[in-house]
């Protein structure tokens, strides 16, 4: 049965979901579950924004996004965790990271990769 995100429709199309870290989507491991990412020939996910904020928030809080304002350590946690998956299963993880997601995206990309790095050693 299709849990509802359209995953027959994806498949059958050769695409995958998208998972999406925003305040307006369930959690990342919950949508991982939910749109079986380990079945997809590929890991993609955009992080974009952190809690319940909204974009003209965490634009105003973060700027000049040079810096980390709000480490959101359970997301890059969880981000950590469906890439070094996804790896382990011989899949591509594509993931897209956004300033707002904790203040500068360069030093997100960077603590993420060091996570993952960490994770399979």
């Amino acid at each position: 049965m299709d849990s509802g995100l359209g995953q027959g429709a994806l498949r059958e199309a050769g695409a995958v979901h998208c998972v999406t870290v925003h305040p307006t989507m369930s959690g990342v491991s919950e949508q991982a579950l939910l749109a079986r990412v380990d079945e997809g020939r590929a890991l993609v996910l955009r992080w974009n924004l952190r809690g319940q904020q909204r974009y003209e928030e965490a634009r105003d809080r973060y700027a000049p996004f040079d810096r980390l304002v709000e480490e959101d350590v359970p997301t890059r946690e969880a981000v950590a965790e469906l890439c070094v998956a996804a790896a382990g299963a011989g899949r591509e993880a594509f993931v897209t990271i956004n300033n707002k997601a904790e203040g500068a995206a360069p030093l997100s990309v960077a603590k993420l990769a060091g996570r993952i790095a960490e994770r399979t050693r």
